[in-house]
């Protein structure tokens, strides 16, 4: 193993914290709980109980054959929207008219999952509201619509037939945050916001946020920058704030698109916003990512700003939470090669490393360590040879972090930082393990041993996303489940069933069985994230609603 980097510069800004409030006894990836407990802890951020992508066992047992999975419900409700759609996706006017939206039986929507917490699905989008408006605009080629199933390929050389009709849209949105029953896929509450924005759902830049719920209360951010706080149990709102930094421009494209509309004059404002960063709370401080790399402290209980930092986060990732001896930090790196650890109360940055490669993805803190891209300046650049980064890992402090390993040259590894892989690359942790992956082909899934980083397993790409550990994972006791392919559609160039592992003793193993039940919606570049709680998944649909698969043994 090499021990240290050269190039690094560790600028220490703070110091200890003493004396703040201790907050509950975290979940623990080891202990087994009651589906009933379970659910209750829930997923509550966007990368599960621990910021890890692990679930929390149960103490009835998973199913052995991914195959024997069931169906346990769909919702009723259907509000939250359409994905991601394919290239020439909601590039016309009348992609946005009333009956071409009415035919796909969706509008577009946010496109981050929904989180769990209480025992509660809980979802946050925004659905088409007020009168349709005669607008004269642009046509597209009867295969100019989006797909279905994210058929990008399909809809690459489409372009405007040159002509220009009157049609009838809508584009004010309500803002909607949605509780469902996690046991039985009732819709329990349904707050709605009046002042919306549609945002469309082209193959890129879509809305990507995420809610958080937190001490019986969940924040979500709507279309139009507006932040909200309602009590889980009865979806009463506690606040509304407008401190998000892009609120009054968000405000005002909606003001004047409707005013627009009201003329008969199609708008050309925004609608891929490309809003990336999820929420997430620390130390009961809610963080709001401010979509250019910036992150917002908020007051969890009145919604007022407390701080905000510029330029500390990756914009197609969200900050994460490390925890050390029950205190929460927040631990974010951007895409020029700095790892911060940030104190949430005050916003002040406690430390600094600079110097290591760029890091578009959010990150997956460990217990001690953090794995991150070690290669300075890789990535595209004009004129170069493309230069693939390389798995290592930096100890983390209160007070410092620094370079613990890199892999052994010997290990076959890169990590791409390039669109369209860099933000979907992602890594699982559990119990003083690693799981990491990159392109298919370029590195083997490996199982790495957080304090050495040697290699522990390994499981070459067989050729075929379905029967390879990448994509999509999420990490829960002795099994791992996997979606090769969750960027395109369910039918776009084949379906793309999950798979399932086992990881025992150290070594992976491929499980039996794939499970193939649903017509998911998914996202680009950053992924669509789908909860495994309490030996159930929650996904949304191109219907526009959830779908529940049951894992658990009968």
């Amino acid at each position: 193993m090499r021990s240290i980097l050269s190039g690094l510069i560790l600028v220490t800004t703070g110091g200890l914290l003493c004396g703040a409030e201790t907050p509950p006894a975290l979940p623990d990836s080891e202990k087994v709980y009651s589906q009933e407990e379970a659910l209750k802890i829930g997923w509550p951020q966007l990368m599960g109980p621990l910021g890890t992508n692990v679930s929390l066992q149960i103490n009835t047992p998973l199913i052995a054959d991914l195959s024997q999975a069931k169906v346990l419900w769909e919702s009723e409700c259907k509000d939250f929207g359409g994905g991601k759609g394919g290239s020439q996706a909601f590039n016309h006017t009348s992609q946005f008219a009333t009956d071409f939206i009415d035919k796909k039986m969706k509008a577009p929507g946010n496109w981050a999952g929904p989180i769990v917490a209480e025992g509660l699905v809980l979802c946050s989008s925004w659905r088409l509201c007020g009168e349709e408006k005669l607008v004269k605009g642009s046509v597209a080629p009867a295969r100019g619509g989006p797909k279905d199933d994210g058929d990008d390929k399909a809809d690459a050389s489409v372009k405007t037939d040159g002509t220009s009709q009157e049609m009838k849209v809508r584009l004010d949105a309500e803002d909607t945050l949605t509780a469902i029953d996690a046991l039985t896929g009732k819709t329990r509450w349904q707050a709605v916001e009046p002042g919306g924005l549609l945002c469309s759902g082209g193959k890129r830049m879509g809305f990507q946020v995420a809610p958080v719920a937190h001490k019986g209360v969940v924040y979500a951010l709507g279309s139009t920058a507006r932040i909200f706080a309602y009590d889980i149990a009865s979806g009463k709102k506690l606040w509304v704030s407008d401190v998000h930094p892009a609120r009054a421009a968000r405000k005002k494209a909606r003001e004047d698109a409707l005013a627009s509309l009201d003329k008969g004059i199609w708008p050309k404002y925004n609608k891929q916003p490309g809003w990336f960063g999820s929420l997430l709370v620390a130390q009961d401080t809610l963080i709001v990512p401010d979509q250019r790399g910036g992150l917002l402290g908020v007051d969890c209980a009145t919604g007022t700003q407390k701080w905000a930092v510029k330029d500390v986060v990756t914009i197609y990732g969200s900050p994460s939470v490390w925890r050390h001896e029950g205190y929460e930090y927040i631990l974010c790196a951007n895409t020029t090669g700095d790892l911060r650890l940030i104190d949430p109360p005050s916003g002040k940055e406690l430390w600094r490393l600079s110097g290591l490669g760029p890091n578009w993805t959010t990150l997956t803190p460990g217990k001690t360590h953090v794995l991150v891209n070690v290669v300075p300046g890789s990535g595209k650049s004009k004129g170069a040879e493309t230069k693939l980064g390389r798995v290592g890992s930096v100890r983390l402090s209160p007070t410092k972090g620094e370079m613990a390993w890199t892999l052994d040259p010997s290990v076959k590894n890169s990590i791409s930082v390039s669109m369209d892989l860099g933000p979907s690359y992602r890594f699982l942790y559990r119990a003083g393990r690693f799981i990491t992956f990159d392109t298919p082909g370029l590195s083997p899934s490996l199982l790495i041993d957080e304090e050495s980083g040697k290699v522990l397993s390994s499981f070459e790409f067989t050729g075929n996303r379905n029967d390879s550990l990448i994509g999509l994972l999420y990490w829960c006791g002795d099994h791992v489940i996997s979606r090769g392919d969750s960027v395109h559609g369910p039918s776009h160039g084949g379906r793309h069933p999950w798979s399932y592992w086992t990881i025992k003793n150290d070594t992976i193993t491929q499980a039996p069985g794939k499970m193939d039940l649903g017509e998911f919606s998914s996202a680009y570049e950053a992924l669509m994230e789908v909860p495994l709680v309490g030996g159930l998944m929650f996904e949304r649909c191109l219907n526009g609603g959830i779908i529940c698969y049951d894992l658990r043994q009968k």
